[in-house]
């Protein structure tokens, strides 16, 4: 549901884009990107409804639930989720996101990282969820967990001690995925036969 609504943002974000400019655009064109327009606003209202109360649910379960999410046949799916909806976030693709009156979506960037912070500081008691995020070879980008502590520290989303819990839990990760990286390299290539 999160990756439906974020998806409709950079669509919207285009399509207000288009409708500010002047004279580009014949009336009929007008109309059918305007038709466009909220259309997409209206799935983005529903999936970020749905989000929130999802994510809220996420965040209960991950806290008092954590040994479930973070079992051998799930780990690395929710891993790589929380990796990828971080990356959204914060990563490059993120001004994308940017739409005029944000709150009409139910949409805050702010809070929704704050709370993927609380999930990834539940699950991470676990060590299988720290080795997991750091095999996450789609989305797990280092730079991303420091644009995320740039991000709480300047707007104070958490507590300071939640804060440094997170840079603490950003080395277990980083640390992780130099003994992945090791052992793939001790490893070596694979022979052609």
């Amino acid at each position: 549901m999160l990756d439906e609504a974020l998806t409709k943002f950079p669509k919207i974000h285009d399509l207000q884009a288009e409708l500010r400019l002047p004279n580009t655009l014949t009336p009929e064109q007008r109309t059918a990107k305007e038709e466009e327009l909220a259309t997409a606003e209206g799935q983005a209202q529903s999936y970020m409804q749905l989000t929130n109360e999802t994510v809220s649910m996420m965040k209960l379960f991950t806290k008092t639930l954590s040994a479930s999410f973070t079992m051998p046949e799930i780990v690395d799916r929710v891993a790589a989720m929380v990796d990828y909806t971080l990356d959204t976030l914060v990563g490059p693709k993120s001004t994308n996101l940017k739409v005029d009156d944000p709150k009409k979506y139910q949409f805050d960037p702010k809070t929704l990282l704050s709370e993927f912070i609380e999930i990834y500081l539940n699950l991470g008691v676990s060590e299988d969820f720290v080795e997991a995020v750091a095999r996450d070879g789609r989305s797990y980008k280092p730079e991303n967990f420091d644009r995320a502590s740039r991000i709480l520290t300047r707007h104070g989303l958490r507590s300071a001690e939640d804060t440094a819990a997170w840079e603490k839990l950003k080395r277990r990760f980083a640390t992780a995925k130099e003994l992945e990286d090791q052992d793939e390299e001790d490893l070596g290539d694979i022979p052609d036969e």
